[in-house]
Order: structure tokens, then sequence, then C-alpha cells
């Protein structure tokens, strides 16, 4: 067996010329042209603090989502946008997510949930059935579909506002 360089991919691969397996996540990502399209609508300006509802939407790419694996909803700390909420279809902030396949989802809302500035997060896991390529996650915030007024946006003017979106598709916490 050849030698490779501690920290280089094929180390990864070969654990390292150890005759064992290493069990730590792989080192590289997988290219972001291969882990899908996230799009939303609408998208445009939008009063401060006025109740509104957008649906994004996830398609999975090559490698689909995995049993285990999950995708992150990120907002800036820096704002006073209401969180989700998944209980009260009547209440203001209801948001509902679904896949495509049927496959089963668990979802919460931490507002610690990742680092600083994306530090308040929606996170989706796949906990039964995965997702093939093409499959689609919809996560609809501020659904009106229940009787919602819809979601509170922050009350205080920026020039963009993003949902910072990241995919973990073979479940190894990297994202």
């Amino acid at each position: 067996m050849s030698e490779v360089p501690m920290g280089s991919r094929d180390d990864v691969l070969t654990g390292g010329g150890t005759g064992g397996v290493t069990s730590s996540p792989m080192a590289f990502p997988i290219p972001a042209e291969e882990l899908g399209t996230v799009s939303i609508v609408p998208n445009g300006s939008f009063e401060a603090g006025s109740y509104q509802t957008f649906v994004l939407t996830y398609v999975a790419g090559k490698f689909g989502i995995d049993d285990s694996g999950s995708m992150r909803v990120c907002f800036r700390f820096a704002s006073d946008q209401t969180r989700p909420q998944f209980e009260d279809p009547k209440g203001p902030n209801y948001t509902t997510i679904e896949a495509s396949n049927n496959a089963v989802l668990t979802y919460h809302y931490d507002p610690k949930g990742n680092v600083r500035p994306w530090d308040r997060t929606l996170y989706i896991k796949v906990v039964r059935g995965f997702l093939r390529e093409g499959d689609k996650i919809t996560i609809t915030f501020g659904d009106r579909s229940g009787g919602s007024p819809g979601m509170r946006l922050q009350t205080f003017c920026e020039d963009s506002y993003e949902f910072h979106t990241l995919i973990d598709p073979i479940a190894t916490y990297c994202y």
C-alpha cells in the first residue's frame, strides 16, 4: 500500500495507513452543485413588521438525503423576526414542512442551533425513508391555510433578508 499524507482525502478513505478504518466524518464536503437547489417565493420588497407567507422548496441533488440526513434553514441573530411555530394553525408564524415522497421528517426551531451570525435555526431531519434526487422538501413559513395571519417579518429595514440553507445529505453533521 502506498503512503498517503495525513489529512488527505485518501487518508479518510483508507484509515491513514493504521490498518483500521476511521470513524470521523468525510473531511471534504460534497460540491455545492451536487447538493440540490433551493428556491423561495415570493421574493422582493416587503413592509417591515408585516405578515407574509414564504414557501421555501429544496430539491434534492445527486445524493438525495439519506435516512438521518438533515437540513438547516438559518437566520441571522440580529433580527426581531418571530420564530416559526408548528402547533397552532391559526396562530402567527405557523410553519408546515413536508416531503414530496412522504418521507417522515422531524423538525424543531433552535435559537442557538448554528454558528453566528446564522444561529437562529430551523432543523429538519429525515427519520424514516429517504429522499432521492429530485424529491422535494417544502417549508411554508406563515402557512395561512389553517387561519394563521402569516409570518411576522422583522420590524426594521435591511437591503436583504436571507433564508440561509444548509444540507447534510449523508448524515455526517457536516454542512
